[in-house]
Parts: structure tokens; sequence; C-alpha cells
């Protein structure tokens, strides 16, 4: 037996090199394929991300602590196939989230069991508690897991009856706009109006107090006492001006309102008016309320707040006006520090507050009592609400003070922005192009097709 030539051992060499390059590329490939199956890797290239969560769906589904089950309920396959599509997302991101399609009429029991009257409906139930949408776009889907992870949430009665800030009038003064955040956060919002008869509620509930046009009488102001003398929880909206009879519950508190309207050259320079009052992220100061909070503020003419007791424990939330100051005579396009009348700044622009309530006879200690007293309603207000920061802050109020820390800083979430903003020039352009343009264009290219076929 002849041995093997240079040239037969370099073709045996290729051949099996060939296959191992093979076996090694099947083996690439199996263990590929075994990855994709335990892994999932989605990216979403569109300009704003519309095929994933939000970073604030994101926040909610990271307070889950029980498991979320989904149900669709539909008839029409291609919108179960929806449905499927959209909540992968959130199973992308929360092991702790289930979902399933059912059709009612296979399932008549279910469908009952669970509520529903017409097609098209998800169905969603954590714990003991469900909640039932006819919209699944991720606003209405995250603020609904939202809701049903707070459970039951505190009912914020609103101060009404004498001219307080309405959480149903459509003026810019008014908190139509925060009350609707509230609600998607799950809480219970209603005006409340003092029974001279009766206490006020403080089980699961808080008041919120604004600046009345009126003033309240002896009854409704010991009311008003006795309320926080029992534990109540508080958010005080405060204006420059007249207390209207609330100095009272401003003596109980250990606080006072300066006299005047802050000045704040920096929201001058900003807004153009004096008016404003500006809260960057250095004026806040350590607290569960900002903490995390970079968000500017705005506060529209405020007053400034000190403390005058010390039975509360009082942690400052905010110091603004650096270089301002509390004017005392009417805000003009001129108005100017004056040394002999104004107050110099900064000032503390909103409290954080608590109490410790005696034990009593129990062994075990109860809550601290939390109370948070703003100089400024404005900054809740409609006309306001979308400037910077404030919604967030006030809604980081409101779960502080009812006892939610961990809610602080998860804002609901807001539909996409999805419309197109043109001026009246581009409007007219694409307009003209649309309906003249461009049929011209089609029309010559027809005719060109045509001649030439000819």
């Amino acid at each position: 037996m002849n041995p093997p030539t240079p040239d037969m051992r370099s073709t045996t060499h290729r051949v099996w090199q060939s296959r191992l390059t093979l076996v090694l590329a099947l083996l690439v490939a199996g263990l590929s394929l075994a990855l994709a199956h335990r892994h999932s890797l989605v990216m979403d290239w569109t300009a704003t991300a519309r095929h994933t969560l939000q970073p604030a769906s994101r926040e909610i589904l990271d307070q889950l602590e029980q498991p979320l089950t989904v149900i669709a309920f539909t008839r029409d396959q291609q919108l179960a196939k929806t449905m499927a599509s959209r909540m992968a997302r959130y199973q992308r991101h929360s092991p702790l989230i289930s979902f399933e399609t059912i059709n009612p009429d296979r399932q008549p029991a279910k469908a009952a069991s669970a509520g529903i009257d017409q097609d098209g409906l998800l169905h969603l139930s954590l714990g003991d508690r469900t909640e039932t949408l006819r919209q699944f776009d991720e606003q209405s889907v995250s603020n609904a897991i939202l809701r049903l992870n707070r459970g039951r949430g505190v009912e914020i009665r609103v101060l009404a009856g004498h001219g307080e800030r309405s959480i149903t009038g459509q003026s810019n003064r008014d908190l139509t706009h925060f009350a609707s955040a509230l609600t998607q956060q799950g809480f219970s919002v209603s005006s409340y109006q003092i029974d001279p008869a009766g206490a006020i509620p403080t089980d699961n509930s808080l008041l919120l107090v604004s600046t009345a046009q009126s003033r309240l009488s002896g009854t409704e102001v010991a009311k008003l006492l006795a309320f926080i003398a029992e534990g109540g929880r508080l958010l005080w909206l405060g204006d420059p001006g007249e207390l209207q009879g609330l100095k009272p519950l401003a003596i109980q508190l250990g606080l006072r309102f300066l006299p005047g309207t802050l000045v704040d050259p920096a929201g001058m320079q900003t807004a153009g008016s004096g008016a404003f009052a500006l809260a960057t992220s250095g004026a806040y100061r350590p607290h569960a309320i900002t903490r995390d909070f970079q968000l500017t503020s705005v506060f529209p003419l405020a007053t400034g707040l000190s403390q005058t007791g010390n039975r509360w424990q009082a942690t400052p939330l905010a110091i603004i006006g650096q270089q301002g100051w509390m004017e005392q005579g009417d805000l003009t396009e001129a108005v100017a520090f004056d040394p002999q009348h104004d107050l110099l700044g900064p000032v503390t622009i909103a409290l954080a507050m608590t109490h410790q309530p005696s034990t009593g006879v129990s062994d075990q200690r109860p809550a601290p009592q939390r109370v948070v007293v703003v100089g400024d309603g404005d900054f809740l207000a409609n006309g306001y609400l979308a400037n910077g920061g404030n919604r967030q802050l006030g809604l980081n109020m409101i779960n502080w003070i009812a006892g939610d820390d961990h809610l602080i800083n998860i804002e609901p979430v807001v539909a996409a922005d999805t419309t197109l903003e043109l001026s009246s020039t581009h409007a007219a352009v694409t307009g003209l192009g649309f309906l003249l343009i461009v049929p011209l264009l089609l029309a010559a290219t027809g005719g060109i097709i045509w001649w030439r076929r000819r």
C-alpha cells in the first residue's frame, strides 16, 4: 500500500476541516436556539419607543409583590392577538403577570363570575381586588395596575363651602386636574363640607384645605382643631393674605404664614413676572417627599412659612428665593426690594410635619400623624399643574401623608404624544400638496405612460 502523498493529506485535512466547521456551526446554532428559548431580547427602534413600556409603567410593575392575573374576554381572534401582544410587554418586565384569552361563549361561567357583560373586555385581578377595562392602551392598563396594587386607597376630602378651590370647576384656580391625577392613582376624591353636628372623619382619610374666600365660622374652625387633635391627616394649601379664620389651626400646628408675597428674581427672569417663584433641584431638602426629585416646580403668588413651636417635628421641603424677598406692597412691573418694609429671603415654601400620638393603654406605638403645609395653592391649580414638577410634587405629598411612601415618585401614566402640531403656513403647504400637487403629479405620470404606450 502506497503511503499518502502530500496532496492526499491536504485533501483529507480540508475534508475534516469542513466537517468540523459544519459541526461547530450546528453546535452554535443549537446553543443560540436554546438561549433564545430561555431568554428573549426585544429592541424598540421607534423614535418614541412606542412598542415598549414607559418608565412610569415599569416603576409600577416593580411595586408588584403578588401575582396579577389578566384575562381578555373576546370572541374576536384578531383582537385577542392584539391584547396578547400588548400584555406581552408587561410580562417581559414582570414574571408575576399571567395572561390568557377566554371566549365568553365557550366559558360563560367564568365570564359571569368576572362580571363580563360585553365582548372585548380586559379583566385584571390582584389578590381579592379586580378591575375591568374597556380600553387596553398602556395608560389604562398601567394606571389600573397602580390602583389595584394600592388597594383601598385613602379617601381625600376637599374642604368646600367657603369659595375654596373646587375639584369640579374648570377655572385656572381650581383643582380639577389634580383631583383627576389622584383618582388615577387609586384615591377616592370628594368635596366635603363640615357638618356642625358631627366630627370630621379621620379613619382612612385625609383632608385637603385650600384658601377660602369667605371666613369659616367658629364652629367649623373648632371641628378642624378637633380633627387635628384626634390624629387627622392634612394637606393645607395656603396663599398670601388673610387666613379666613384659620389662624387657630396655624397656631395648633406651630407655624406662621409670613406676611407679603414672595418675589423671586429667578422666577422673574424666567416668567417675566415677580409673582413666580421657582424651586430647582438645589432648593429641595432631604425628605421622603423630595427623594430623587430633580424637577423644577413653579409657585405663583406664594408666601413663606416659619415654625413657631416644637410640638410638631417639621422638615422644610423646599427653601427658595435665595436672592428674593417678601414683598409687602403690590406686585408691579417695577417691583423692588425695600429694606424698610420687605423681608429678605430665602424662605421656606413647604413644610412636612409629623406628630407622634400618645400610646394610651396600648403597648403598640401608633403611626405618626402627618401634615403638609404649602405657602401656595396655585402650584396645584389647573392653570399651573402641568408646569415642571408641580403635579409630581403634589402627588408625592399626598402619597406621603397617606403613608404610601413606596409609591412616591410613581406618577400616573399619560398617553404618549401622538399629535402633530403645524404652523398655519406649514398646514397650508401640506394641504395644498396633498389636495393639488400630488393629484396633478399622478395625472401627469399617467398621461406620460399612456402617451408612450401609443
